[in-house]
């Protein structure tokens, strides 16, 4: 049943699934210099092993589906990531296509999210959805998709300067924030959802898939000198602020509303997300942002669940707000 206010839609899906553990943040940064290896993860702290190239157990992948490196300058090695070229981009050697940023959860790499390639593969084929890119990045362990006041960790400027115009610039995307939307679970989405509203113009929807989305600058304020110093964000309120999805979203209303399209989902028995998710819903709520907030009847915090409860509409919000950027109207978006 689709309740809906001149605010937002809300939605309430009756499943009933086992409860699971969830992904919280990390406060502290645990060493200085980046952890190449997976192997030697810190407890507390950000760490990433920058390229995962699939295994036996990922084999073979989705029709389309192919794992690349970029050189990133930041980071000043390889990065890797998946993409999904639909079947279209062959056999339309000058059509271009709009594209879905895909962010893994805490602890997961470039091909944690195989199973939404297989999906949106299976969409496409079907003729569900029109045919489009989709990258899976890599975010790292506890790095919440931001960059780390000692420079680390700058994980925010490589999906926004590196990873977005290498993939501009070796595919055939339509190159315009009006057909490219962005997504994520837990970390992904929290990170997804704070890159989209810092950069509303880069993108023209989210889904925000159980993303925990705290009040930093609260968290600011509860912190002592020496625990600031040790964060992630570091001691510098300025830099909280900028980071803090509630801040930034009064600070960017209007080019919100304007540009981006928003979906939430979380479970009833999330226990360790739904809380932030549904402040951030009502945070919406209170700016007069439109979005859609579906909320499932006993899901704990379970990507694959999720997935297969939506599976039917998953991607239905970001081919509506797709639909109505015009980016399928394009001349080169045809075939």
């Amino acid at each position: 049943m689709i309740t809906k206010t001149l605010l937002y839609r809300c939605v309430l899906v009756l499943f009933a699934v086992a409860t699971s553990a969830w992904d919280t943040e990390n406060h502290a940064i645990a060493q200085t210099t980046p952890q190449v290896s997976g192997t030697n993860k810190p407890k507390d702290g950000p760490s990433i092993s920058w390229v995962n190239p699939p295994t036996e157990k990922h084999l073979p992948l989705t029709p389309g589906a192919t794992h690349n490196t970029f050189s990133s300058r930041l980071a000043d090695q390889k990065i890797g990531y998946v993409i999904y070229l639909p079947p279209q981009y062959e056999s339309h050697p000058t059509m271009r296509f709009p594209v879905i940023y895909n962010l893994h959860g805490n602890g997961g790499n470039e091909l944690t999210s195989l199973n939404v390639i297989e999906l949106v593969n299976e969409q496409i084929t079907s003729g569900q959805i029109p045919p489009l890119i989709m990258v899976l990045a890599n975010g790292g362990h506890s790095t919440f998709y931001k960059d780390s006041y000692d420079g680390n960790f700058p994980i925010e400027s490589i999906v926004i300067t590196e990873l977005i115009p290498h993939i501009d610039a070796t595919y055939r995307t339509i190159q315009s924030g009006d057909a490219r939307c962005i997504e994520g679970f837990s970390m992904g989405g929290r990170g997804a959802t704070r890159l989209a509203v810092k950069y509303p113009e880069m993108f023209c929807s989210l889904f925000c898939q159980a993303g925990n989305v705290p009040r930093l600058l609260d968290l600011f304020d509860q912190l002592t000198d020496q625990e600031r110093e040790k964060h992630l964000l570091g001691p510098n309120r300025d830099k909280w602020e900028k980071d803090d999805v509630y801040a930034v979203t009064e600070s960017n209303r209007s080019r919100i509303k304007k540009h981006l399209r928003i979906q939430i989902a979380c479970g009833t028995k999330d226990g360790g997300h739904l809380p932030t998710v549904r402040d951030w819903h009502n945070h919406l709520v209170d700016q007069g942002i439109d979005h859609t907030y579906i909320e499932l009847q006993g899901l704990a915090h379970r990507r694959t669940e999720m997935i297969e409860q939506l599976k039917p509409i998953w991607f239905d919000s970001h081919v509506t707000a797709l639909r109505s950027s015009g980016a399928f109207d394009q001349p080169n978006a045809k075939p």
